[in-house]
Parts: structure tokens; C-alpha cells; sequence
């Protein structure tokens, strides 16, 4: 919200009398919102734009703009006393072809409207043959001593000075930023533990402990995770995130509540989240990333397949490792289950040379382009890889074998495991057995 009126043409004078190029970005759009209004004030408000353009840099656009509000002088007072400042300061050797009109119009309101008629004194004590008089003025019209230069509010540099310190700012204003300030630590926080081979969940409430230390931790109640408890004052966005994936059941003649963390949903939750464990090694940091299932495409006998690279019968999450601290999370969403059903269940065969619907990529091998298959891939949520351009992909997922890690060994484990947490006990698979305990740093 910008002040209107002469009051925002004043404001608009004091923030470029300030000389901070961080303000600009300010003063523009401060300029774009007024000059969408329907006011009076619409020179005075384009003299100041040739101000800003001026020290940006943009001399001859600043000219340009001036020759136009010359050669129609608002009618407005304080928009033509704008104008006579601002060519004043852009080109002092065409203000001085104005002089004659410039005292013409100070003389007008020199009685009536001391403050505008001030604007013109400062004007013409610059280029006026006999300043004397302007000059008393300016002196006489000043406010208990406080001064108020007009004539100052833009400092008087080479253009060349000028045009640097606006790349500068440009520069630094799509480049790097300054760091944002860390936040201050909490004296809690919430630590989750994922076992990458069972996809077992447990999550607990650590303590600082010295200076950047956390004790070993201690469960937190299911129904107090469940309902965010106001006491848990410590818990980041993407606590609350994951959270909202518990589920509550009610059972029994007595109605007792039961909580789980959804078995989908849960570990989709956690990708990013700065505070994972593996539970196998509890020191051991986890970084879990998002992946999407890729759509193979691999030579088979006399024609060419296609299928998933993971597959299921709901929705599910797979745990696929690339590093032992980094993991992908391979998403099996509604959607790619439907690409699934569509495959078939040991994927789509198609012979070699087979037309379908006349296209070209029907009769291209299983490398070449096919506009159709790509466009099935990106709606589903997956990625296409062909076998033909990336033979390790094959050899790890070729037909009748399951997809394999990238590190040698270990499989790929599917999160389709109820994750629960018995009253008192762990978060798992079910069964209860809680990781073996080991302190964290």
C-alpha cells in the first residue's frame, strides 16, 4: 500500500534521497501502482521515474521521457515543479532553454504555495544568471532550520558510475543471497529410525546434550503423535507432515484405540526429513530421496517388451539403496498401478516390425523414440529407461528377475508392512521386536 496524492510523490522523493539501490525495487513498484490510478499527479509521478532511471543508469530513457513531459507540462503545481526538478537534474543544459518558464511559474504560486514554489527556487539557484533572490528564498522557506533539498535528492555521478552500481545490484539480486541465519536449536526434537530391510518405523523424543549431542531417546506416546500434543512445542513442519500419516482404530467390547502409521503414506512423508536414522546403526544418518518407477523398454525374443521396474498389487514404497546413507523411495501410486494393469502382469510383448495404428514408433525398436510411450510415462508418474541404452539397468531388472539395488547384495525391500507400534513398544513391521538401542551423537 503506497501513499497517494502529492504526499506520494513526496515519499517517493525521500526514498530516493535515501541512495539505496535496494529501495528501487520499492520506488518501481510504487510507480506501476499509481500509475494504474486515474490521478493528477500522473507527470509528477513520471518525473519521478526518470529519476530512478537516472540513477540506474538509463540516461538517454530518462531524457527521452523528459522531452515528452516538457512538451506537455502537467497542469497540476506540484507535477510541474516535479518536471522542472527532474530535468534539472537529468540535463541542466536543456533546463536552462526553460528558464523564462520556470520563473514564470514560481512567481505564480511564490505567495501561495511556498513549499512547491520552494522546488523551483533550488531549480533556478542552479541556473538562474542572478540567483540572489532564490537563494533568500530557499533560506527564508526553511523550517525551524531543517533543511529540505530537493536539488539533493539524487547524487550527481558519471552515467557509467551509475550504471555499475545498478549491475551490481542486479547481479546480487539474482545471484547468491546472503546465508539465512540458522535457527536456533531446540532443546528436543523428534528422531525417526528406519530399517531399510524390514521398513520397521520407530521415532523418538531426544534431548540436547552439550553442544551439539542428543541423548539416546525415549518413545513418545502413539495418541500423543496422533493428536499433536501442544506440549510437543518442538515439532518442525515436516514432523507434522509425517505425523498426519498415523491412523487411529477403534476395537474391542471396550473400544480400544489402536495407532499406525500408514504403511504407504509414512516413509513418502520422510523423504527430505533432515533427522533419519537406520535404525541398524543408530549413528548411521539416512537421506532418503523421492524416485519415480521406470517404465523399461527391453529386447524380448522376436519383439520388444515393456513393463515396470517395480511392481505390486496396492499401493506400496519400495526402499531401493544407492549409498548406505542414501536411499531411493520408489512410489507405486494409484496411477502407476495403473499403468500396471494396462502391462499386464509380466509386462506388454510386442513383435518386431508389429504396426499400431500406423505409427512410426509402433514399428521402431525398443530404443527409438516413441512420442506415445513418453507421454504414458510422464501421466503415469514414471520413468522410461530402455534396456538397448542402459545394460546394467537390464541386467538388474531383465525379465523374470526382480529389480536389484545399486549396492551389490542387498535387495530391494518392499514397505507394504503394516508399521505399527504395540503400547510401550517400538514402531515395526508388527512384530514387535525393537531395534537394539545405541546412543546418538
Amino acid at each position: 500500500m503506497f501513499l497517494g496524492g502529492s504526499h506520494g510523490l513526496f515519499f517517493l522523493m525521500a526514498l530516493l534521497r535515501a541512495g539505496d539501490v535496494a529501495l528501487h525495487a520499492e520506488i518501481q513498484a510504487a510507480l506501476d501502482a499509481a500509475s494504474r490510478e486515474d490521478t493528477p499527479f500522473i507527470g509528477g509521478l513520471a518525473a519521478i521515474q526518470g529519476l530512478l532511471w537516472l540513477v540506474q543508469g538509463q540516461d538517454a530513457k530518462a531524457r527521452e521521457l523528459l522531452r515528452r513531459l516538457r512538451a506537455a507540462m502537467p497542469v497540476e503545481p506540484v507535477s510541474a515543479a516535479c518536471v522542472a526538478l527532474a530535468e534539472y537534474l537529468i540535463d541542466a543544459t536543456n533546463a536552462r532553454k526553460h528558464v523564462p518558464d520556470t520563473v514564470e511559474r514560481f512567481e505564480r504560486i511564490e505567495t501561495d504555495l511556498p513549499l512547491v514554489a520552494r522546488i523551483y527556487a533550488e531549480v533556478l539557484a542552479g541556473l538562474a544568471a542572478d540567483p540572489t533572490h532564490y537563494l533568500a528564498f530557499v533560506r527564508a522557506a526553511g523550517d525551524d532550520g531543517a533543511v529540505v533539498a530537493f536539488a539533493g535528492i539524487v547524487e550527481v555521478r558519471l552515467p557509467w558510475e551509475r550504471s555499475l552500481d545498478s549491475l551490481a545490484a542486479f547481479l546480487q539480486g539474482s545471484g547468491s543471497r546472503p546465508a539465512a541465519q540458522p535457527a536456533a536449536r531446540k532443546a528436543k526434537r523428534l528422531a525417526w529410525f528406519v530399517d531399510p530391510e524390514t521398513c520397521s518405523l520407530d521415532v523418538l523424543e531426544q534431548s540436547a546434550k552439550g553442544r551439539d549431542g542428543w541423548s539416546d531417546g525415549r518413545a513418545v506416546a502413539m495418541k500423543r503423535l496422533f493428536e499433536q500434543d501442544p506440549r510437543l512445542s518442538y515439532l518442525s513442519d515436516h514432523d507434522r507432515r509425517v505425523l498426519r500419516t498415523i491412523h487411529k482404530e477403534t476395537y474391542g467390547w471396550h473400544d480400544e484405540e489402536r495407532y499406525e502409521f500408514d504403511p504407504y503414506k509414512t516413509l513418502l512423508a520422510l523423504v527430505g526429513h533432515p533427522v533419519v536414522f537406520d535404525s541398524r546403526r543408530r549413528l548411521q544418518a539416512l537421506e532418503l530421496v523421492s524416485c519415480p518407477v521406470e517404465l523399461i523398454v527391453s529386447e524380448r525374443g522376436g519383439g520388444f517388451g515393456i513393463s515396470l521396474s517395480h511392481q505390486s498389487d496396492a499401493p506400496a514404497v519400495f526402499l531401493e539403496a544407492e549409498t548406505p546413507s542414501r536411499f531411493r523411495v520408489v512410489d507405486v501410486s494409484p496411477r502407476v498401478l495403473a499403468v500396471q494393469e494396462i502391462l499386464g502382469k509380466g509386462g506388454l510383448k510386442v513383435p518386431r516390425g508389429a504396426r499400431a495404428g500406423g505409427g512410426a514408433g509402433a514399428r521402431a525398436g525398443p530404443g527409438a523414440a516413441d512420442p506415445r510411450r513418453d507421454r504414458c510415462a510422464r501421466a503415469a508418474g514414471v520413468r522410461r529407461l530402455d534396456h538397448a541404452r542402459d545394460p546394467a539397468q537390464a541386467a538388474r531388472s531383465g525379465p523374470g528377475a526382480g529389480p536389484r539395488c545399486r549396492v551389490a547384495g542387498a535387495a530391494v525391500r518392499r514397505c507394504g508392512a503394516t508399521l505399527s507400534r504395540r503400547p510401550g513398544g517400538p514402531v515395526g513391521s508388527g512384530d514387535g521386536q525393537r531395534p537394539p538401542a545405541a546412543r546418538q551423537p
